[in-house]
């Protein structure tokens, strides 16, 4: 790829990675919290509702986009891993992207089955075993991984550096609007 597409791909992919990490501080702040749910609950459980379940779906197909092969039906894909070439040279990096395979091929069923489509045997399912369990622990190594990649990235191709600090507490101020 021409150093200066890689370059602005490498700008876009740091915006959509800065927004997945911004969403799940966001979702930490908001629904894992006992206090907030509760009170949350108290004031306007539909919409809680809605909003979780609209970030949690946003924040995973974000994930997935991002964990594209590098083409699809031919066309170029906006991915991490066009990364990966270019950063072979650089300690650690391997081990990042190992751990976004691995995230790919562990969490497939969650993309097929409830975020692409709307599985029926999942749905009437009885047995534990086939149950499907929102993958927060994919959701944390994926923020790591693919926040490393993008700082070497940084670091490697446009010799500066990039911060993935969130240093605002949007929820709270969420709920201090709601007289929270």
């Amino acid at each position: 790829m021409q150093t200066y597409k890689l370059e602005i791909a490498l700008k876009e992919l740091y915006s959509q990675v800065f927004r997945i990490v911004q969403n799940i501080h966001f979702y930490k702040e908001m629904f894992m919290s006992d206090f907030n749910v509760e009170l949350l609950n108290d004031k306007a459980p539909l919409a809680l509702n809605i909003i979780q379940v609209t970030l949690a779906n946003d924040i995973m197909s974000s994930i997935f986009r991002l964990l594209d092969p590098l083409k699809s039906c031919g066309e170029d894909n906006l991915t991490l891993f066009i990364l990966k070439e270019p950063l072979k040279e650089i300690n650690g990096t391997s081990q990042e992207f190992e751990k976004l395979e691995a995230i790919k091929k562990n969490y497939k069923n969650y993309r097929h089955k409830i975020l692409s489509h709307n599985d029926l045997n999942r749905v009437i399912s009885f047995d534990d075993s086939e149950r499907i369990i929102f993958p927060w622990k994919a959701i944390e190594e994926f923020s790591e991984a693919s926040s490393k990649i993008i700082k070497y990235a940084y670091l490697s191709l446009l010799k500066t550096e990039v911060s993935f600090d969130i240093d605002y507490d949007i929820g709270e101020k969420l709920l201090k609007s709601l007289g929270a």
